[in-house]
């Protein structure tokens, strides 16, 4: 019959080492998914997943293995792989333990694994170290890969926070969150194996995250808040900030910072290889990048970590910022509520129409509605332990002893005026809508909404809007349309508007005769007239002491001191400028009620005794009226509620949002029922309502082009008219737009590098400040 094993192939030298490489491997994947598995029961986090929420447990061991990876697979760079293992896992372990607490059996944990891992050393690795394995490399790359975007993701928070600890503190505290900023980053970075140039796609996709994070920290400094995604998509917005206050040695930095950058990327394309696009490895990155994204935006369901908090820059601190900026930016995709059911919304609507009352809007004694938003405004009296020379607001705190005041919560901290006027001109809640959504630029430049000024237009007032600043910042010259105001007057058509000394921005004094204007071009009996303010608004220049406008004692802080001071000063103003429309409406003798509260605080007031984080978005409200209506003291009012309030002091029933929060306050559904109807009046209420404003134009004074002259002499060109501002450009047959010399609102000067040829045709036109756009444009003059 023959040996029975003649014919029984025998395993090559080779053979042998692939079939005890794959064991190890086997060894070392069952060995990390128990290490993981382990936490999971010592940290407790299997116990707190019960119910539905125990299919969650997938995600928490993807999380664990992610981080466990980072300890071990360095170890499998050196020739004692099993002990070196075990040991890094033993510190992994540790780690994990003393984040929830668990000290103890973490001690213990280690000694088991130190232990192991000693006795693998001495018995099988210390005699026959492996020196050459096949799987190296890969280990090698991936370690690599681990550790740079560990030093990264530390390197984003410590740019963005500012601060060393606050980042180091947050996440080693914190495993899990650690784990969700690595899988994002790493996960979003895969791309980098399949393009044609691996090493700039891996310097593109660092250096836009370093940008990111720059930008970020600049945005804190100026308004306390994180850059989220929905600023990307406002850049030009925030770039002209930026520029604004940086001046223009800043941006000659930011030019040749980019320029470097640009020039390393190139040098980096000429030194390094490219490779060949391999299907295999694209679809490893698209599996990596699927699994990645997946498991951290579930991760958000995990009990352990919230997305809840008093502010962005809290969540963004805890949470880390790669993991909140794509977190936050994937829910900004995601803003329909999930129980949105229009049909319910309908329901909702015809409940209000029942409740509406209409029999007294006509007959409200009031004749003029003035309300003022203060930019940056804050009581100097709420900074604990100051002392002043003497009062800075005397007119405003005079207010309070007559009329109504008190507190408002505001939307935003520091910066983001929009937010306040959003939330008060529509009655909606920007708490409904992503962090970092800004309904101005993402939705109302394009579609009209509901409102306090539409409603007060369809009961007889005129509406106009007046701010101080450039017309088109945030978009308000089409906002402002879209929202329902017949007019609107920004700087642009302010003629000598004053600044306050080198700076940008206007001083408040012009608020009086705009308001004036507004009223004597109106051709209406009544008038809703918004106002925002923009004197107060940072920055804050350092000023010595012997320049206060007002003493300051109590408080030791230098530099909080110098900005105060200078802060102080402008007040002061505002306060001058508050009184004066207040006495001009006084001597008027019409029924008027004027509000006047504060966007925000200012940004240094983070760093002001007595304004604990939890106080950083009460605002103060003041009001004058000459009706005798009834004093109150307002208490932490929510912004989106001061509409509905001024309505109910006036007897006005207000729009529909009004009546809602006037009826359905105590509904027990009250939050649920709002958030769905704030969808519909924000996103959908557009196609079913004819929202049209067809008056709407930009200026009170008409804008009218009667003739252009030629001085025989001097060759200078003279234009007459009416309307007519510092930002007014010529256009000669269509092109331009050639600066103009004003004179005054009647008169401007052209100073024309070619003379006017007969028949050419010429307009004049305002220009916008910030993006050069068209804001209003005279007829067509042909020149003889």
């Amino acid at each position: 019959m023959g040996d029975p094993d003649i014919n029984k192939p025998e395993l090559t030298t080779s053979g042998k080492q692939d079939k005890e490489t794959r064991n190890l491997i086997l060894q070392f994947v069952l060995f990390h998914v128990a290490t993981a598995t382990v936490s999971m029961v010592l940290t407790e986090s299997a116990a707190a997943l019960q119910g539905v929420r125990v299919l969650l447990l997938p995600i928490v061991l993807i999380l664990r293995l992610c981080t466990l990876a980072l300890f071990t697979f360095p170890a499998f760079l050196v020739p004692w792989r099993r002990s070196g293992v075990l040991l890094m896992s033993s510190f992994w372990l540790v780690w994990q333990g003393i984040s929830c607490g668990r000290v103890t059996e973490s001690v213990l944990m280690f000694i088991l694994l130190t232990g192991a891992a000693a006795f693998v050393f001495f018995k099988y690795e210390r005699e026959a170290p492996v020196t050459n394995w096949r799987y190296t490399p890969f280990f090698r790359k991936m370690s690599a890969v681990l550790l740079i975007s560990f030093v990264f993701i530390f390197i984003v928070e410590i740019i963005q926070t500012g601060s060393f600890l606050t980042p180091l503190k947050s996440m080693l505290a914190t495993p899990d969150i650690l784990a969700c900023n690595l899988l994002y980053f790493t996960s979003l970075g895969s791309f980098v194996i399949w393009i044609w140039h691996p090493a700039l796609g891996t310097a593109i996709y660092l250096a836009i995250w370093i940008a990111l994070a720059i930008s970020s920290l600049f945005k804190h400094l100026n308004i306390v808040e994180p850059l989220m995604v929905p600023d990307v998509f406002q850049a030009v917005e925030g770039l002209t900030a930026a520029f604004n206050i940086m001046g223009v040695f800043g941006i000659i930095g930011i030019v040749l910072a980019v320029a470097a950058v640009v020039f390393l990327l190139v040098l980096l394309v000429k030194k390094t290889r490219k490779q060949k696009f391999r299907l295999r490895s694209f679809i490893i990155s698209l599996i990596i990048t699927v699994v990645g994204v997946s498991t951290c935006l579930l991760s958000t369901k995990l009990p352990w970590i919230s997305f809840s908090a008093d502010s962005t820059r809290e969540l963004f601190d805890r949470n880390g910022y790669v993991y909140s900026f794509i977190t936050t930016g994937y829910r900004f995709l995601n803003i329909k509520p999930k129980n949105y059911d229009k049909s319910e919304v309908e329901k909702l609507r015809s409940r209000l129409a029942e409740e509406r009352v209409d029999n007294h809007d006509a007959d409200t004694e009031v004749k003029n509605i003035i309300v003022i938003q203060l930019e940056s405004f804050v009581d100097p009296y709420r900074i604990e332990g100051a002392a002043y020379g003497r009062d800075p607001i005397p007119f405003l705190r005079s207010l309070t002893d007559k009329y109504t005041s008190g507190t408002l919560v505001s939307p935003t901290f520091g910066g983001q005026t929009i937010r306040s006027e959003f939330e008060f001109l529509t009655g909606l809640s920007l708490e409904n809508l992503p962090y970092g959504y800004i309904p101005y630029t993402m939705e109302l430049k394009d579609y009209p909404a509901d409102s306090l000024p539409r409603y007060l237009e369809s009961v007889g007032f005129g509406t106009a809007a007046i701010h101080n600043y450039q017309g088109e910042f945030f978009r308000r010259n089409y906002v402002y349309d879209s929202l329902g105001f017949d007019r609107y007057a920004s700087y642009e058509f302010m003629p000598g508007v004053q600044k306050r000394s080198g700076d940008i921005w206007a001083n408040d004094s012009i608020l009086l005769d705009q308001i004036k204007l507004a009223l004597d071009t109106s051709g209406k009996d009544k008038n809703f007239i918004f106002t925002v303010s923009v004197q107060a608004h940072g920055s804050y220049p350092v000023m010595d002491e012997e320049e206060f406008a007002i003493s300051i004692d109590g408080l030791y802080d230098r530099t909080l001191v110098g900005k105060l001071g200078y802060y102080i000063g402008e007040l002061e103003q505002v306060d001058a400028a508050m009184k004066s429309i207040c006495e001009y409406f006084e001597e008027r003798g019409e029924p008027t009620l004027i509000v006047m509260y504060s966007d925000h605080l200012p940004t240094f007031a983070r760093d002001i005794p007595g304004i604990p984080l939890e106080n950083r978005f009460i605002v103060n409200m003041y009001s004058w009226n000459n009706m005798g209506l009834p004093k109150d003291k307002v208490n932490n009012l929510q912004m989106n509620l001061l509409s509905t309030y001024i309505c109910d002091m006036l007897g006005l029933e207000g729009g529909e949002i009004n009546t809602f929060h006037r009826t359905c306050a105590e509904d027990e559904n009250y939050v649920e029922e709002f958030t769905v109807l704030q969808y519909y009046k924000l996103f959908e209420e557009y196609k079913d309502v004819d929202f049209e404003n067809e008056g709407y134009v930009m200026g009170f004074e008409e804008f009218r082009f009667d003739s252009i002259t030629q001085d025989s002499e001097s060759g200078v060109y003279l234009i007459t008219g009416s309307g007519l501002t510092d930002n007014v450009e010529i256009f000669v047959n269509g092109k331009g737009g050639y600066e103009t010399e004003f004179i005054d609102s009647h008169t401007l000067r052209y100073h024309a590098k070619k003379e006017l040829k007969p028949g050419d045709k010429i307009t004049i036109k305002i220009i916008g400040e910030k993006f050069g756009g068209v804001l209003r444009e005279s007829e067509e003059h042909e020149w003889r």
